[in-house]
């Protein structure tokens, strides 16, 4: 989006704050996810089953990978499907035999 470091902390602090995003820290202190809460889901009309549940120290390599190209996806306009978008749609699936 073009925003510069103060402003993207100040918006991620903003909504935390209004409870749509929450921050994950890591443990080794390199740095943080921002993860969207059910209200954020809701708020973006996606149901809350698509909300992450946990991030663990195990997952954060892939967690953080799949932010990076999601985000990198969207800003060169391509779709994003994440696993939980794929099971819930009809179109996807498939009768193994």
């Amino acid at each position: 989006m073009g925003w510069g470091r103060a402003v993207t902390y100040d918006h991620a602090r903003r909504l935390a704050a209004a409870g749509l995003v929450r921050m994950v820290s890591m443990t080794r202190g390199d740095g943080s996810l921002v993860v969207v809460t059910a209200a954020g889901a809701a708020r973006a009309r996606y149901p809350a089953s698509f909300v992450l549940r946990s991030v663990a120290p195990s997952s954060w390599a892939h967690t953080s990978a799949c932010a990076w190209v999601g985000a990198w996806l969207q800003l060169r306009g391509h779709e994003w499907w994440s696993e939980r978008e794929i099971a819930q749609d009809a179109f996807w699936r498939r009768d193994v035999r």
